[in-house]
């Protein structure tokens, strides 16, 4: 008898550390899915869980989920104070590219094909 593999899920969100409504909705999710699935957050920005645990009451630890930062040259957006649809297209985009080493890709912030 094998050992059955645990589904692999990607959750793109371009930046948790904003922490509002769907900032909270994703970090539930994650915290969610950590149990049952190999899940990855797939972000454009660095996550500081700590902080993240104070404002949203999640306990999400770094070894919980892995991290996949973008690490194209449009890393750069992320530093503007704008451009949020131009940020979640770029990771929309990038996403695409990886979907192929995940079971599931889902994000729990608007559109996302």
């Amino acid at each position: 008898m094998g050992t059955a593999t645990r589904k692999r899920i990607g959750v793109m969100y371009f930046d948790l550390m904003k922490k509002r409504g769907a900032e909270r909705v994703c970090s539930w999710m994650l915290l969610a899915l950590k149990d049952e699935y190999d899940v990855t957050l797939i972000t454009g920005t660095d996550v500081d869980f700590d902080q993240l645990n104070e404002h949203l009451g999640t306990w999400l630890r770094p070894g919980d989920i892995r991290i996949h930062r973008l690490d194209s040259p449009a890393r750069w957006l992320w530093q503007l104070p704008r451009c949020t649809l131009l940020k979640h297209s770029v990771l929309n985009r990038y996403c695409r590219k990886l979907a192929a080493t995940f079971d599931l890709v889902v994000s729990p912030w608007n559109e996302f094909d």
